[in-house]
């Protein structure tokens, strides 16, 4: 069974990717999914702290060299990001997990509020972009955003954890869990 890292909004920050993928080696996990953001800051955001996009890109390079990076497009991805990290993101895409259809997306042409026939009740939405970790339920419809790990706006660097039919997310400073989700 596959274990994945859950990341989103490294924009470019050396550091906490770092420390997350020692998670990822301790924890034996099999696979990352990266929810968008992943090299350049954005106009919007401040310069993160350890800001290094060319190290990030060196560090993923095995992941990718090994198909064990899933990346989505997320609103600060470029073209010219794919040609220095050597693979494509996806601007969606849906997974299974013990029978349940998850979409991945990163968040920015989300709209939790209208209508999306392409989802189906029971179906779970994972998400970063607002930097805020968060649940909800609409209409019949599970959303999870969760968080950033680099720039979050809840005053915590956040990283997920899925495995054992359950998804985990945690702080990455104290890696006290905040958010047990089964699947």
């Amino acid at each position: 069974m596959e274990k994945y890292l859950l990341i989103s909004d490294v924009h470019g920050a050396l550091e906490p990717l770092t420390r997350v993928l020692q998670i990822y080696k301790e924890k034996q996990l099999t696979k990352i999914i990266c929810l968008g953001d992943l090299l350049y800051h954005g106009p919007r955001n401040d310069l993160p702290k350890s800001y290094n996009p060319k190290e990030v890109v060196k560090i993923l390079e095995p992941f990718v060299n090994d198909k064990k990076l899933l990346w989505i497009q997320g609103n600060c991805d470029s073209e010219v990001d794919t040609m220095v990290m050597k693979t494509k993101y996806s601007k969606r895409k849906t997974i299974y997990i013990n029978k349940r259809r998850i979409i991945l997306t990163h968040g920015h042409h989300l709209s939790r509020f209208e209508p999306d026939a392409t989802l189906k009740p029971h179906d779970l939405v994972i998400y970063g972009h607002y930097h805020v970790l968060d649940l909800s339920t609409i209409n019949e419809v599970d959303y999870l955003n969760i968080g950033s790990l680099s720039i979050p706006k809840d005053n915590r660097r956040q990283f997920g954890i899925i495995e054992d039919k359950v998804i985990k997310i945690y702080d990455l400073d104290t890696l006290e869990l905040l958010l047990t989700y089964p699947l």
